[in-house]
C-alpha cells in the first residue's frame, strides 16, 4: 500500500480516472488496484449529499468533487459550484427541481470521528451545529439506553410470525460474501440485481461491468457473459422464466432473452409494448412478465409472451406509479412494487401492492409500524411462505414483512452500502446485492417451520 498524496490535486484526479479505466494491474503474479484515498469524514460527507446527487443524475446533470470539499455541477453547458450550505437552495434551483431537505439523509457518524471546525461544505447543516448535537447524543448515556431498549423491542420475537412459517428470526447473520471490486470473473463493480435459476444457481447482474455472472448456491463462480450496453442511470434487472431463460432489462425499450448458457436468443419488444425506460422485471405464474417503466412518471406493464415464438401477444398497463423500481410477485399474483426516493412534491419512499385486478390496493411507507420508515426502497422479493422482504438503499437495511404486512422485522442492518436487488435461495438464504461494497451477501434470516 502506498499514497499518492505528494501528487498535485489535478494530476491526482487524472491519475485516479486512468486507474479506474485500467482496473486491476497484473504485477509479478499479483493484482494491484489503485483506489482514491478518502477519510471516513469525506466518505460520510459524500453520503450526506446523496439527495442532491440523485437529483442531478435524474435530471441529466453531471458533477465532480472539488477540493476543499465541494461539488461542481454542470447542466446544459452551465456550471454551478456548491461550496457552503448557503448554496444548497440555489443548487436545486439550478438543477430545475424543488429543494430537498438534506438533513433527512443525515445520521450521526461514529464517535471515533472527533468534532473539529471545518470551514467548507456542510460544516453546519440546516438545523444547527451538527457536531455539537452529535456530542450531546454521544454523551447522553440515558438516550443511548433508550435507543438500546427500542432496538431490543424491534427485535423481540412475536409468536404470530409462526403463522407465517417463521420459528425464529436471525439478525445480521451473514453466511457468505461473494465478489469484491474488479472486472475479472467473480468480481463486481455495481451489482444491482440477482435471481435464482432453475438449477438453484445465482444469476447476478453487474451494471458496472455489463455482465451476468452465475454462481453456485455455495458461492462458487461458474460462468460469465455480457449483456451489452447500459443507460446512464444503471437501470435494469434480471429474472428467470419457468423455461430457464434469463431475461435482462437495461433501461431501454426491449428485454433481452438469454439461454442458461449465456447465448442471446432474442430481443423481446413489440409495438404493443411501450416500456421506454425498463427497470424491474418479474415473472408471473402464467409466464407473463411484469416490467416497471419510468415513462410518463411511472407504470407497470403486464406483458403476455408466446415463448415458443418469442413474441408479445398482449399487454396490460397499470398507471398511477412514480419512478417504480424493483418488482416481485406473490403466490396470489399480487405485484409488489418499490418506489424510491423522489423529489419535489412527490412522496415515494414506499412499497405499493397491486392486486390481481391490477389496481393499487395498499401502500406501505414512508412510515410504517411504530419504529420504521423507508428512505429509498429498492429490491423486493417473496419467500416460500409468502413473507416479503424489502431492501432500502437509503437506510442500508433489509426489512421483512409477513404476508398481510401486520408484522415487521429488520433482518439486516449492518455492513450494507446501497443494497439493490434481493432474492431468496431454494434453501432459504436471503441474497443481497451490496452495490457500493461491490459484493453480494447471503444471510440466514429465519428458522422456518412447516405449515
Amino acid at each position: 500500500m502506498c499514497s499518492a498524496e505528494s501528487i498535485s490535486i489535478s494530476k491526482r484526479r487524472t491519475f485516479y480516472a486512468d486507474a479506474w479505466e485500467q482496473g486491476s494491474i497484473p504485477y509479478i503474479g499479483a493484482s494491484i488496484l489503485i483506489l482514491p484515498d478518502m477519510s471516513r469524514l469525506t466518505l460520510y460527507m459524500r453520503r450526506v449529499v446523496k439527495p442532491l446527487l440523485e437529483a442531478a443524475r435524474w435530471l441529466g446533470a453531471t458533477y465532480r468533487w472539488g477540493h476543499p470539499f465541494h461539488i461542481l455541477l454542470r447542466k446544459a453547458e452551465n456550471n454551478f459550484a456548491v461550496k457552503t450550505t448557503a448554496d444548497l437552495v440555489e443548487a436545486f434551483l439550478f438543477l430545475g427541481t424543488d429543494v430537498v431537505q438534506i438533513l433527512d439523509s443525515i445520521t450521526a457518524p461514529p464517535p471515533t470521528l472527533k468534532p473539529r471546525a471545518y470551514p467548507f461544505l456542510f460544516t453546519v447543516p440546516y438545523l444547527g451545529n451538527f457536531w455539537d448535537n452529535a456530542q450531546m447524543i454521544w454523551a447522553d448515556t440515558s438516550s443511548l439506553k433508550e435507543l438500546d431498549e427500542e432496538e431490543k423491542a424491534m427485535h423481540e420475537f412475536n409468536k404470530d410470525w409462526k403463522l407465517s412459517g417463521v420459528q425464529r428470526i436471525f439478525y445480521n447473520s451473514l453466511v457468505e460474501k461473494l465478489g469484491g471490486y474488479g472486472s475479472e470473473e467473480g468480481k463486481f463493480i455495481w451489482p444491482t440485481s440477482v435471481t435464482i435459476t432453475l438449477d438453484g444457481d445465482l444469476a447476478i447482474k453487474d451494471s458496472g461491468n455489463q455482465k451476468i455472472q452465475i454462481f453456485s448456491p455455495e458461492g462458487q463462480h461458474k460462468q460469465t457473459f455480457t449483456y451489452g450496453s447500459e443507460n446512464s442511470n444503471c437501470l435494469g434487472d434480471v429474472v428467470c422464466t419457468e423455461e430457464g431463460l434469463l431475461l435482462v432489462s437495461n433501461g431501454y425499450k426491449g428485454i433481452k432473452v438469454f439461454s442458461k448458457e449465456g447465448e442471446m436468443i432474442h430481443l423481446l419488444k413489440s409495438s404493443k409494448a411501450d416500456w421506454k425506460h425498463s427497470y424491474g422485471l418479474a415473472v408471473l405464474k402464467s409466464n407473463s412478465i411484469a416490467v416497471t417503466d419510468w415513462t410518463d412518471g411511472g407504470k407497470v406493464h403486464i406483458v403476455g409472451v408466446d415463448w415458443r415464438m418469442n413474441t408479445v401477444v398482449k399487454t396490460n398497463v397499470v398507471d398511477g406509479l412514480l419512478r417504480p423500481e424493483h418488482i416481485a410477485v406473490t403466490k396470489d399474483e399480487d405485484l409488489l412494487v418499490t418506489e424510491g426516493q423522489l423529489f419535489g412534491q412527490h412522496t415515494g419512499c414506499c412499497l405499493k401492492i397491486i392486486d390481481n385486478e391490477r389496481t393499487i390496493k395498499k401502500t406501505i411507507g414512508p412510515t410504517f409500524g411504530r419504529h420504521f420508515n423507508f428512505i429509498n426502497p429498492s429490491g423486493v422479493c417473496v419467500d416460500g411462505n409468502g413473507n416479503f422482504l424489502v431492501a432500502d438503499k437509503g437506510k442500508n437495511n433489509v426489512t421483512m414483512f409477513n404476508p398481510d404486512s401486520s408484522l415487521v422485522a429488520l433482518v439486516v442492518t449492518h455492513e450494507l452500502e446501497g443494497p439493490c436487488g434481493i432474492t431468496v435461495t431454494k434453501n432459504g438464504l436471503l441474497v443481497v446485492t451490496d452495490c457500493y461494497h461491490h459484493s453480494v451477501k447471503m444471510y440466514k434470516y429465519k428458522q422456518g417451520i412447516a405449515l
